[in-house]
């Protein structure tokens, strides 16, 4: 093995990572993540995450576990927990228990996961944690599709999920039927303020709903509605008419708005 220095974003830290003789990639491991975090500041662990993703050519990743990288993407400053399938340590999948999310989360008041497909348990310990009003801002991009008892799941959890203030669901193949089912539940989020739902292939019978959806949800200030991005849904402008003088509501996505 050699040694292979490597500066970090910014340039103000230095790494120093093992590098195999047989291989340009530097190895990084849970030991090397766990020094850094417990010699450096938050601030310096953002900057050098920024790094690692932007050399994942670069990087041997087969000594990070699942744990350690976790544990580096709890050090990360900010008030969301973010586990992102296109940042290091580019997991593609999330399977832990509610109390080590619990622990994961800390202090932090809100979960994204992008482009990272979770367990059952996983959903389960975060619709737990919604409910218990530990988690205030949930984000859910891409990846994979809710099975129905998922779906069901995620259901009971918005309508017990009173604290909720942020809501994104993006590219998750929600159906018609269940984006229309969601209308349904979220005028009951009462402090909820950002709402973003993001599918494709949705319909006309989507426009009555949620029209009445926004109309009983004067509360909730930005709104940003996809449904369909290669397909024009009659009517679809009357949401924007919907919405109330302190509302903003995004369709830009859709094909009617962004051809």
């Amino acid at each position: 093995m050699s040694c292979k220095v490597i500066p970090s974003i910014e340039g103000h830290t230095t790494v120093t990572l093992s590098q195999s003789i047989d291989s340009q990639e530097a190895v990084v491991s849970d030991t090397q993540l766990e020094e850094f975090v417990a010699s450096h500041t938050p601030k310096e662990v953002e900057t050098q995450h920024r790094f690692y993703t932007e050399q994942r050519d670069s990087l041997d990743l087969t000594q990070v576990t699942p744990e350690g990288g976790l544990q580096w993407l709890a050090a990360l400053p900010g008030e969301i927990f973010c586990v992102s399938g296109e940042a290091f340590p580019f997991p593609s999948t999330l399977d832990c228990s509610k109390e080590v999310l619990t622990r994961l989360l800390g202090e932090k008041t809100g979960i994204s996961l992008e482009w990272v497909t979770p367990s059952d348990s996983t959903l389960e310990a975060l619709f737990s944690l919604i409910q218990e009003g530990k988690v205030i801002h949930l984000k859910i991009q891409g990846g994979f599709s809710l099975s129905g008892a998922q779906f069901n799941a995620l259901k009971r959890a918005l309508s017990h999920a009173e604290g909720l203030e942020s809501l994104e669901l993006l590219n998750i193949r929600l159906s018609e039927e269940q984006m229309i089912e969601l209308s349904r539940i979220i005028p009951s989020l009462k402090s909820l303020r950002s709402l973003t739902l993001v599918s494709n292939g949705i319909g006309k019978n989507i426009v009555a709903p949620f029209s009445v959806m926004i109309k009983s949800c004067p509360s909730i200030s930005h709104i940003k509605l996809t449904f369909a991005l290669f397909k024009s849904i009659p009517g679809l402008e009357t949401l924007a008419t919907a919405a109330a003088p302190n509302q903003v509501i995004d369709l830009s996505e859709n094909w009617d708005f962004a051809r």
